[in-house]
Parts: C-alpha cells; sequence; structure tokens
C-alpha cells in the first residue's frame, strides 16, 4: 500500500474513532453479491470508494470495470447507502472537491473536513 493511502486512511480511522464510528475496510454489504466497498462506516450506511488508475487506462475507466461499478453504486444506493468516490488525485492533493458551474472555479476542501462532514 502505499504512502498516500495509507495517510488516507489515519485520517479516515482517526476521525471515525473520534465520533465513535468503526470503518471496515473491504466491506461486502450484500451478502448475495461479491460486491465491496473500498472503505464502509455500516453504522451510517455511508460508503467511500477510491478510484484509482484514472489517468490510465485502470480498472475503473476500462469497459467491463466501469459498468461494474455502475452497478455496484447503483445497488447500494438502491440499499440505502450513500456512496461517496474520491480519487486517487484527491488524496494526493489532500482536496475534495465540489462541483460548480465552471470548472476553473471549483472549491475545495480539505479530505479531514470533507470526512469530518460526511460522518
Amino acid at each position: 500500500m502505499n504512502i498516500l493511502l495509507l495517510q488516507f486512511e489515519n485520517i479516515l480511522f482517526g476521525i471515525a474513532n473520534k465520533k465513535g464510528l468503526t470503518v471496515k475496510k473491504e466491506h461486502r454489504f450484500l451478502e448475495e453479491y461479491k460486491y465491496r466497498f473500498d472503505y464502509a462506516i455500516v453504522e451510517k450506511k455511508v460508503a467511500i470508494e477510491v478510484e484509482g488508475g484514472t489517468f490510465v487506462y485502470g480498472r475503473h475507466n476500462s469497459p467491463v470495470g466501469f459498468r461494474e461499478d455502475v452497478i455496484k453504486y447503483n445497488l447500494a444506493t438502491i440499499n440505502g447507502w450513500k456512496v461517496y468516490r474520491i480519487t486517487t488525485e484527491m488524496i494526493r492533493r489532500n482536496a475534495f472537491i465540489f462541483p460548480t458551474a465552471k470548472r476553473p472555479n471549483r472549491r475545495t476542501v480539505s479530505l479531514e473536513d470533507f470526512l469530518n462532514t460526511i460522518m
């Protein structure tokens, strides 16, 4: 595991611990399906997915991988989960990017502030 992901996990697990929540890695959210979340706060039905390989032809942007992600996220939403997706670039920059009408003016917050908000 790379150092950036370890730093992200330290922030994530630290915030959850302070709030009395448990983060599960590779959580299988429905037993009848193979799908797993990268990170899940089961008590709140909140999932965090780290989308790696976004600038290369990685698993998340191959045709089959993309389709499987869509199925997984829709299945999760139907079952009451909130799924938050972040990229490895966001982890590297320590910035969660909020959409705005104009791309150059996008608003960002630190990943710690973002995680505090969703927990």
